[in-house]
């Protein structure tokens, strides 16, 4: 990037994360007039003060409607609204994702060992127990990914190997 795209780049960001703070902070308080706006766009009224941002969570509301109720200190340039929004709404999921990406991180560095008798794992669904034996996975989050092969049986089998470390 030359110092001009970097520098909108930059901005960018900055009026994102400036209004993403405001809807987070900025409460709004229930009145007739926002609750008939509410009502207008297809969503439920509120009784008691929200945040800007709970409000955008909702499916019905846009960010459009959200810089009419409260519009933002810079105008929005470009698609920045759109964004926030997607940002917004999406945020629940994409944390969830983000943990589980996390978690099939730490279990990827998890090596089974290549002698483990899946038979004398008490516990195991038959079934996981018969796929774990002929696919052989070198670590758990290979063996997470197999088809059939619960979470449960996975914490089992985690447990099964730190025991069989601990008593080595």
């Amino acid at each position: 990037l030359d110092d001009f795209q970097w520098r909108t780049l930059t901005e960018r960001w900055r009026r994102m994360d400036e209004e993403r703070k405001r809807l987070a902070e900025t409460y709004i308080y229930p009145t007739p007039g926002l609750n008939d706006f509410l009502l207008s766009v297809g969503t439920s009224p509120i009784e008691e003060p929200v945040t800007l941002e709970s409000l955008l969570k909702r499916p019905e509301v846009s960010y459009g409607h959200i810089a009419e109720l409260s519009p933002p200190r810079e105008p929005a340039i470009g698609d920045l609204g759109e964004r926030i929004e997607i940002e917004v709404k999406y945020e629940g999921y994409i944390e969830r994702e983000r943990r589980s990406c996390e978690r099939m991180e730490r279990l990827d560095g998890v090596n089974i060992p290549d002698d483990i008798d899946y038979a004398s794992i008490p516990g195991l669904l038959s079934e996981s127990r018969q796929k774990l034996a002929s696919i052989r996975p070198r670590t758990l989050g290979q063996a997470s990914r197999i088809s059939g092969v619960t979470p449960a049986d996975i914490q089992i089998l985690s447990v099964a190997i730190a025991s069989r470390r601990k008593s080595a």
